[in-house]
């Protein structure tokens, strides 16, 4: 997976040390696999960072403009993670959704199925909340286009800045356009 920056600044930014910070990144970009691409904004007042978890396989990462990003920092996050699904159907991704959660619940993260929809023509939308034992509170929404699973992460350090912050996944779902890479 590769991605390609909409701007010259990611650039130079891919010479700069960690800590990350905000300024550093840029509000959107083209992120693309083997046969998808697609194009994401940052919330308003974030941006968009294509490349500290590049070596993770996140190049959609989003928080706050003017935060600093890092382990040592408590930056709320968004960020999306592509996986292959074995078929192209709704039917893969909810066996991948109950496949991935109970690796967490077996971990001692508690999962609750949320019914929130997000109305996009053609897409599923499973969202659900996640508390974790190290006191993380996150946020999954899992869709998918043709064959690949997008896990779509709100990771917050409290369950009512995860509340505060869910517009903010709502609007980088809402502003989210799935493609073919060519």
């Amino acid at each position: 997976m590769k991605a390609r920056p909409c701007l010259f600044i990611l650039i130079l930014y891919a010479l700069l040390a960690h800590p990350v910070y905000a300024q550093d990144a840029t509000k959107a970009g083209i992120v693309y696999g083997d046969n998808w691409a697609y194009v994401a904004q940052a919330p308003s007042g974030w941006i968009m960072d294509m490349n500290t978890l590049a070596p993770d396989g996140i190049y959609g990462l989003f928080y706050e403009e003017g935060k600093i990003f890092g382990a040592q920092y408590n930056t709320s996050i968004i960020y999306i993670v592509p996986f292959k699904l074995n078929n192209p159907t709704d039917e893969a991704l909810i066996k991948f959704a109950d496949s991935d959660l109970n690796t967490y619940t077996s971990n001692g993260a508690k999962v609750e199925k949320i019914t929130k929809t997000y109305e996009k023509p053609g897409n599923t939308y499973l969202t659900y909340n996640v508390n974790l034992p190290n006191g993380r509170h996150e946020t999954f929404v899992f869709t998918r286009y043709k064959d690949t699973c997008f896990i779509i992460i709100l990771n917050t350090t409290t369950s009512e800045q995860r509340q505060s912050l869910l517009s903010k996944l709502e609007e980088v779902i809402n502003k989210l356009s799935f493609m073919d890479r060519d």
